[in-house]
């Protein structure tokens, strides 16, 4: 396609894209990677059925007493880290969105760092806020 305007780029004698075409074909190739791959998870999750959304909360609703003690130690505490990074970067905002809530780390950050003065959550295992409320009890901020 592009290979008729490329004949007047000079050739490289070391591994760099040999031409325009070839860098072109090599970022569409990628970018095309990366759409298949969105629309793949955007298609997987629509044809999800209700049954396999509500077993999802299921498998969360098992683990979320130990959900954050996991989550912190197979991470290294690594996950503290990330969401105060993505927090800190945040433009405060009144309210917020927080979907797939979990046991609310994200939203405690962003009140804590005054990111947020309101964040409303959601998520599909009933558990996992019920452990988030009790967080936010624990510290002291409104539920």
């Amino acid at each position: 396609m592009l290979g008729k305007y490329t004949n007047n780029i000079p050739q490289s004698n070391h591994n760099s894209p040999k031409s325009l075409f070839e860098l072109v074909e090599k970022a569409h190739s990628s970018l095309a990677i990366e759409l298949f791959c969105i629309s793949l998870h955007i298609k997987t999750d629509i044809e999800m059925s209700l049954n396999e959304k509500a077993n999802i909360g299921k498998l969360f609703d098992g683990i979320a007493k130990t959900y954050d003690k996991f989550n912190h130690v197979t991470s290294l505490g690594i996950d503290i880290w990330w969401r105060n990074e993505a927090i800190g970067g945040m433009t405060p905002v009144k309210s917020m969105l927080d979907v797939a809530i979990g046991t609310g780390d994200v939203a405690m950050t962003a009140i804590r760092k005054n990111k947020a003065q309101h964040v409303t959550g959601i998520d599909l295992s009933q558990e996992m806020m019920n452990i988030g409320i009790e967080k936010v009890a624990k510290a002291g901020m409104k539920g």
